[in-house]
Parts: structure tokens; C-alpha cells; sequence
């Protein structure tokens, strides 16, 4: 829930879990900036979302004596100063999240963040000031600031340390703690928000939040020699894939060490447990490996990775059933025209992009140059599909190969195909800074 004062641009921000405690932030941020400001609250400018509507809330505004703004129906833009910045706080947030690769359930400090910054950064709306020097009267100071997300090295607060106990722990830095003077951290060894003001960081450097908590490499995971057998050796046995009684692709422990978590290892020479089919010593040998490829042929077999599980299966079998089969036909997206040609909802999408093209002017038909080679069209086709994956749109469009070009020969000057609104303001300002 994002709160902006009119006059000063000044934002406060309340992460809800559920909209019913809409009325309870807005009760404190009331209290809080009436205190700091010496001013009352005496218009509130909302869309009509059920929280704001509900009548605990409308009884909160009339005691207060707030008079109520509500936008029209579907109109956001009557509520143009909180609505832009709804979406500038957002990208920001992306944007710190996605620089340092935090995880999304981390949105929230990213969202806390972006607002802290933005407080502290100038506007349009507010000339040369920055909303913080509009609201508390004086420039900010910005020399505490780090790269969200960065890695760093937070003193341990733990009293009577010993002597070979580690001085720093590595945690996350995730802002400034509002209201103290000191740095906000995230421990993801323990899932804990750490306050400290003796950290050191390394803005440069990113925790690592695919290696699980302890910041190291994936752990490995094993794959059991006699459970596993390769689809296509499989087929090769004369079973197909799907048949009753085949076996699964591979039956994977998620655990480092398979005889700590009770999965049997793989003994060579050992029989195979009771219900599971035989495997042929040839078939077992392709899926292992074959001799000198740097694979043990004793004990579960290591991967890191599904990448390294496969690479040595030259072709992976998938078994489906004829109506899986067709269903995997019908929405498959065709490579080339004559994949297309011939399907009616593809023909259609064709002739959409043809009339688009003639109405639009996009290229005008003419006599080939003397000495020049003619680009090649191309035909591309993508399945739209709405939100549970059912396919609501078929479209195609028609491109040109343009990587057949080659500089100085095929073409002199560069253009690119689209410009960036904020691409062009950025130049403009430029040009109008040094006139």
C-alpha cells in the first residue's frame, strides 16, 4: 500500500498480506505524518478497491473529518500521482532485485528499497528539491547507501566470543533499518534479518542463491546404477518406450550421500531388487558409460546438474500415450510455411499479416538492382496462450533476413527497427544541457 503527499511527493510504504489491513496502515500512517508535519490529512484521493470502500474505512475518514476523492470506474489516471508511482517503485524494485539476482519472494524489501531511494532522489514535480528536503526541510545525505542485494561482512553481536570464532558472518544487505541508524542485512543461512551498523561490503559481488544456505556449490545428487537405464538403450532392447513394465528415465536422490539418506547404493554384481527388470549387462553399461569416458563404473553415479545426467544419452525418448501424443501435435508451433501451410488458423493468421503489411505501406514491390542479391522472407509462428494455457490467438509474422547482409556491400547506413521512448528523452535532455 503506497501513500504519496500531493505537495511534497513524499511516500510511505505498508506491506499487507491482506487488503482488510488497509485501514489499519492508513490509521498509523495518520497518526505518524500529522505528528512529523503538524498538519492534517484533509483530502484522501483513492480508486474505489474494495478496501477503500469498506465502511470501517469510510468511518476512519468522517470521524477525521477527510474528504473523500474516488476515481471514476476503470479510471486510473484520475489518480495520476500515486498510479505513476506505483509503477516506478515496481520497476525499480525489479531492477534491484534482477542486478543482484535476489530471489522474487524478496519483492517486499526490494519494493522498501526503491521507495527509501526515491525520497532521496529529485522529481519533476518538485523543481531542484528532493521530496525528503520538501518534507523534512533538509538535504539528505546519501554516503550510507549500498548496492541492494550485495554481498557483506557483518560483525558478529553474540557476546563472549572465543578466540578462534569467525569475526564477520556474509549475509545479503537489503536497505537501511527505518528509524535507526543502521544497515538492514538478510542471514539466509537462518532466515533472519540481522541490524548492524559494523558491516563491510563487497558491492561487486552477489550471494550465490542457487547453492542452497551455506553459499557453496549445488550440492551433487546421485543416480542409482541399477535404476538407471537410458530410454533410447531401453528402446534399442527391443522395449518401447511407454511399454508396461519399462522403466522410469531415472529415479533420483535429492541427498549428497545416498546411504546417510537410506537409498542403496549400486553394487556391481549385485542383483537387482524384486519387481524390477532385469538389466542387461550391455544396457547397463551404456547408461553408465562407456570405458574410459571418466565415469565410475562402481558405486551411484554423481551429476550436478540434469545437463551432465544427459549428455551422454544421445537421444531421450519421451513416453506418452496417443492422446498426449496428438495434444503435443495440436499445439505445436510450425518451424516453416509448409509446417503451416494447409491449417486453417495458421492460413488465417498469414492473411492478417499480409493486410496488415498492405494497409500499413511496409515495403513497396520494385525491380531489382543490377548486381544485388534479394533478402529472403521468412515466416515465424507463435502460439498467444492466456494465463492457464489454453491457446487463445494464433499469430504470424512475416521478417526479413536481414543477418544475410553484409556492411559496405548490402547496405550502408544502420537503423534500428524501434526506438525506446525513454531512449529519446534521455537525448533530448542531453542536447538541451549543452545546448
Amino acid at each position: 500500500m503506497l501513500l504519496v503527499d500531493d505537495f511534497s511527493r513524499w511516500m510511505c510504504v505498508y506491506v499487507l498480506k491482506s487488503k482488510d489491513q488497509a485501514c489499519g496502515a492508513f490509521i498509523k500512517f495518520k497518526a505518524e505524518v500529522e505528528n512529523m508535519s503538524g498538519h492534517c490529512i484533509k483530502t484522501l484521493r483513492s480508486n474505489r478497491g474494495g478496501e477503500f470502500l469498506a465502511s470501517v474505512f469510510a468511518d476512519v475518514c468522517e470521524q477525521a473529518g477527510i474528504k473523500r476523492h474516488l476515481t471514476a470506474p476503470y479510471s486510473p489516471q484520475q489518480n495520476g500521482v500515486v498510479e505513476r508511482r506505483n509503477r516506478t517503485v515496481m520497476e525499480m524494485a525489479r531492477s534491484l532485485l534482477k542486478s543482484m539476482n535476489v530471489p522474487g519472494k524478496y519483492w517486499g524489501e526490494a519494493v522498501r528499497h526503491a521507495v527509501y531511494l526515491l525520497n532521496r532522489l529529485p522529481t519533476k514535480a518538485m523543481g531542484e528539491r528532493t521530496p525528503f528536503e520538501a518534507w523534512n526541510g533538509r538535504k539528505p545525505h546519501l554516503g550510507h547507501l549500498r548496492v541492494f542485494g550485495c554481498m557483506a561482512h557483518v560483525k558478529p553481536a553474540t557476546p563472549h566470543m572465543k578466540k578462534l570464532d569467525d569475526r564477520s558472518k556474509q549475509m545479503v544487505y537489503f536497505g537501511i533499518e527505518d528509524g535507526c541508524k543502521a544497515h538492514r542485512l538478510f542471514d539466509p543461512r537462518h532466515g533472519k534479518i540481522v541490524v548492524s551498523r559494523d558491516v563491510i561490503f563487497e558491492e561487486n559481488l552477489e550471494w550465490n542463491w542457487c547453492a542452497g544456505a551455506g553459499g557453496s556449490e549445488p550440492a551433487e545428487f546421485t543416480v542409482d546404477a541399477e535404476d538407471w537405464v537410458s530410454p533410447s538403450a531401453w528402446a534399442a532392447a527391443g522395449a518401447p518406450a511407454g511399454a508396461p513394465g519399462s522403466p522410469p528415465p531415472a529415479v533420483v536422490s535429492t541427498h549428497s550421500d545416498a546411504s546417510a539418506a537410506g537409498v542403496p547404493e549400486a553394487v556391481p554384481g549385485a542383483s537387482a531388487s524384486p519387481g524390477t527388470p532385469a538389466v542387461e549387462p550391455s544396457l547397463e553399461q551404456s547408461a553408465l558409460g562407456t570405458p574410459g569416458s571418466g565415469s565410475s563404473q562402481e558405486g551411484p553415479i554423481r551429476y550436478r546438474s540434469l545437463e551432465d545426467l544427459y549428455q551422454n544419452t544421445s537421444q531421450v525418448e519421451l513416453s506418452y500415450d496417443s492422446d498426449g501424443e496428438a495434444l503435443l501435435a495440436e499445439m505445436e508451433e510450425p518451424s516453416c510455411y509448409h509446417d503451416a501451410a494447409g491449417k486453417p488458423e495458421w492460413e488465417e493468421a498469414m492473411n492478417r499479416e499480409i493486410e496488415s503489411i498492405e494497409k500499413n505501406g511496409t515495403w513497396t514491390l520494385t525491380t531489382l538492382p543490377a548486381g544485388h542479391k534479394p533478402i529472403g522472407l521468412k515466416w515465424v509462428y507463435k502460439l498467444k496462450k492466456n494465463s492457464e494455457g489454453e491457446v487463445i490467438k494464433h499469430k504470424a509474422r512475416l521478417v526479413a533476413k536481414g543477418y544475410v547482409q553484409r556492411q559496405g556491400i548490402d547496405f550502408e547506413e544502420v537503423f534500428a527497427p524501434v526506438a525506446r521512448l525513454d531512449t529519446v528523452r534521455m537525448i533530448l535532455a542531453v542536447a538541451a544541457n549543452r545546448g
